[in-house]
């Protein structure tokens, strides 16, 4: 009986060990715990590894913002700002975080430092004894010390005497484009100032050059004391007239000709004598510093490619060094009356033909401020040199751009001063290119290329005003060109209501052209540049 009831519990036993039907529950209930490990661990993970993300732009937030109001390197200056921009990027308590402080350093000179760390509280692992997970940051903003030099290259063309609606209101009338202009210039001096002054602290430098230009540019004694033998002296040729007298030695009339002027003493400081005055009277002149241009070649026409500089167009050549008298500069023959009338007197008259002629008459002619090499210069002086422009002739852009290039190229007459490095730093290079308008050449103007009409230097023979201006507009894109070439960034901002494409075809970038239609636009356009050439980089 007994070794029954054994067999049968034995079989039993055997059946259940065999029958797995109920075994599921059991399984899954001893797998709920790693499971539940596993998902809520990843969970908790996911949630501070949002938390790491947002840590970390508060703290380049913070790091930018502190380096661009610490003042004279001194790290307190640079706390309130940084510590605003983190809390607002990453508040207290934010995903529930540990409170904490960030710490606001200054390692190096030019340098803020943060760093942070705190903790993010977990939900399902705090079961397993992990009630948190700790995150941290460390970053810092430099600011970008690299040298500065900008060229603005300023229309200073009759038209900037006028208002926005174009009426003639006075270079010194607040509503002038003039006067907007001195502003636009002051507000991107003020914009850059912080960034000079910590430039110089790291002895590096932000310099300025500036190139008013109308129908030409006055940038003679520039070239003259750079190497007197960049100007072409002695008998120099100009569109003029000669006197003719009867044999009593009375003036009869006029013979309107080519000339020869020995220029020699009205380089270097003295006075030109010509016989143009009234009845054959002398007339004496001293030289204000404008400039007719160099050589340069009459194929140049809309068609022409911008990508480089023809051959024999020493003109729209930066970096070309004068070795001949075809490369060398002729000094503008006209001196300024006074300054307030714009009146010139000058040995240049214009007649109708190149043929030698008994009628002539003055032609139109400007010669604007002078040009300022590239230097650094404190408010005052540059207060003081805007202040000074005055507005008066034709609108030449390829001049201005020809001469803002040149005096910015690290290679050329003035390459000796413009190193691509500069204490061990590289040098970044801008032109401003400033303009109220469209190209206004025209036949009777003395401009940089003489008197088109007669000279022919730029269209090789008479067509057209609108053919003349065409061929300008080309030869300011080869000019444009040129220095982009070079590696200067180009901004072109034009203070108008409407512009062309060739002003936008010379700027660097679409971000790079503006039109600006009132005095407020200019002005608010001259500071945003200022914030792009002096903005703080980001290093972490």
């Amino acid at each position: 009986m007994r070794k029954t009831v054994l067999k049968r519990a034995a079989s039993a036993i055997f059946r259940v060990a065999r029958d797995n039907r109920g075994n599921t529950m059991a399984i899954v209930a001893g797998a709920i715990i790693p499971l539940t490990a596993v998902i809520g661990g990843g969970l908790d993970v996911a949630r501070a590894h949002l938390a790491q993300s947002r840590l970390s732009q508060a703290c380049d937030a913070a790091a930018l913002a502190g380096r661009r109001a610490m003042s004279n390197e001194d790290v307190e200056t640079a706390k309130p700002e940084a510590n605003k921009f983190f809390n607002f990027n990453f508040p207290q308590k934010y995903m529930g975080t540990a409170s904490f402080r960030p710490v606001i350093t200054k390692p190096d000179t030019g340098t803020i430092k943060v760093t942070a760390a705190t903790t993010v509280p977990t939900t399902i692992m705090k079961i397993f004894g992990h009630a948190s997970i700790p995150i941290n940051v460390d970053c810092d903003a430099t600011q970008n010390f690299d040298n500065v030099d900008i060229v603005l290259v300023l229309d200073t063309t009759g038209s900037m005497a006028q208002n926005i609606s174009g009426s003639n209101v006075g270079d010194s009338n607040a509503n002038s484009k003039m006067y907007a202009l001195r502003q636009a210039v002051m507000a991107l001096y003020d914009e850059l100032k912080s960034a000079q002054d910590q430039l110089a602290a790291q002895g590096l430098r932000l310099r300025y050059g500036i190139v008013p230009y109308s129908s030409t540019v006055n940038v003679g004694k520039l070239v003259y004391v750079q190497n007197s033998n960049y100007m072409l002296g002695g008998n120099v040729t100009y569109q003029s007239r000669t006197a003719n007298f009867d044999k009593k030695g009375k003036f009869v009339d006029w013979t309107y000709q080519p000339v020869n002027y020995d220029v020699t003493n009205y380089l270097s400081g003295g006075t030109l004598t010509t016989p143009t005055g009234n009845n054959g009277g002398n007339v004496n002149m001293t030289w204000g510093g404008c400039i007719e241009e160099r050589q340069t070649v009459s194929s140049i026409n809309s068609g022409t490619s911008t990508a480089s500089v023809p051959t024999g167009a020493y003109d729209l050549d930066p970096d070309y060094i004068p070795n001949s008298a075809a490369t060398k500069w002729r000094p503008y023959i006209a001196t300024a009356n006074n300054g307030t009338d714009n009146s010139y007197t000058s040995a240049v008259y214009l007649r109708d033909s190149s043929a030698n002629s008994s009628s002539g008459s003055v032609p139109q002619m400007a010669c604007p401020q002078q040009a300022r090499r590239l230097g650094t210069m404190t408010r005052d002086q540059m207060q003081t040199y805007v202040n000074s422009l005055f507005s008066d002739g034709g609108t030449y852009h390829d001049i201005g751009m020809i001469w803002g290039g040149r005096l910015i190229s690290p290679a050329g007459i003035f390459g000796g001063d413009n190193p691509s490095v500069f204490n061990d730093r590289p040098v970044n290079r801008y032109v401003i290119f400033m303009t109220d308008g469209l190209l206004d050449t025209g036949t009777s103007i003395y401009t940089a290329y003489g008197l088109e009409k007669i000279d022919k230097r730029v269209t090789g023979g008479w067509t057209s005003d609108s053919d003349q201006t065409a061929r300008h507009k080309q030869r300011f894109l080869i000019s444009c060109n040129a220095a982009k070439q070079k590696g200067v960034s180009i901004w072109s901002i034009v203070f108008a209501s409407a512009s062309e494409t060739t002003l936008k075809s010379c700027a660097s970038s679409d971000d790079q052209y503006a039109i600006s239609a009132n005095s407020t636009e200019l002005i608010a356009k001259f500071k945003e540049i200022g914030k792009n050439i002096g903005a703080l980089r980001l290093s972490k």
